[in-house]
């Protein structure tokens, strides 16, 4: 019987752990740093929802503010008043004068005559006025003489006539008769050639 001595035995090397890389157990491309630099996006990502989140949550608390807001405009007169300015055309106060049958207005008056005119003023200033009138006359190169001043009350949207029954004071002619409002600063005029009472 033959017996194998200590130094006969085949031996196998085992294999050193320094020899099996990273590469061979698939770990050589995933470092220390792979796995940090994973955390940190996974952590930017629930930062960036996070913050998406908090937006999506602040509109309706913001819209529910200017609601509010709104409301409360629209619950004083002051703030109506506004609205309707900003979104409501607001209307152009103005004042009409005119003469009552303008067409068949005196063309001709004797010389200390009565001249009758009837003259119509129309309001539409957005509330009632008080207009104050002068009827003047005055021919060419001469101040006006105030032949009859007088206060006219229109409410408003209201057209109202006046009567006035005058004597031109004219130095010649044509004599111009003037019938002027001067809050609105309106006028109207009749011209009327004089004539000789012996004419």
């Amino acid at each position: 019987m033959m017996t194998e001595g200590p130094g006969d035995v085949d031996t196998i090397a085992a294999p050193d752990r320094q020899d099996i890389g990273l590469s061979e157990i698939g770990l050589s491309e995933i470092g220390v740093s792979d796995i940090d630099d994973v955390s940190d996006i996974d952590d930017v990502s629930d930062i960036d929802a996070s913050a998406k989140g908090t937006r999506g949550r602040r509109w309706p608390l913001v819209a529910a503010a200017v609601v509010v807001l709104i409301g409360i405009s629209f619950a004083t007169p002051a703030g109506r008043h506004q609205w309707a300015v900003s979104f409501i055309r607001q209307p152009t106060p103005y004042t009409v004068l005119s003469f009552e049958n303008a067409g068949h207005l005196p063309t001709t008056l004797s010389s200390g005559g009565h001249l009758e005119l009837t003259f119509a003023v129309t309001n539409h200033e957005g509330r009632d006025v008080r207009y104050r009138y002068l009827v003047t006359s005055a021919s060419s190169g001469q101040i006006p003489v105030v032949l009859q001043r007088s206060i006219l009350a229109v409410p408003e949207g209201v057209r109202q006539t006046e009567s006035v029954s005058v004597v031109p004071t004219c130095q010649g002619s044509p004599c111009r008769v003037q019938v002027s409002l001067p809050g609105p600063a309106e006028s109207i005029e009749v011209q009327v050639e004089l004539r000789n009472q012996s004419s």
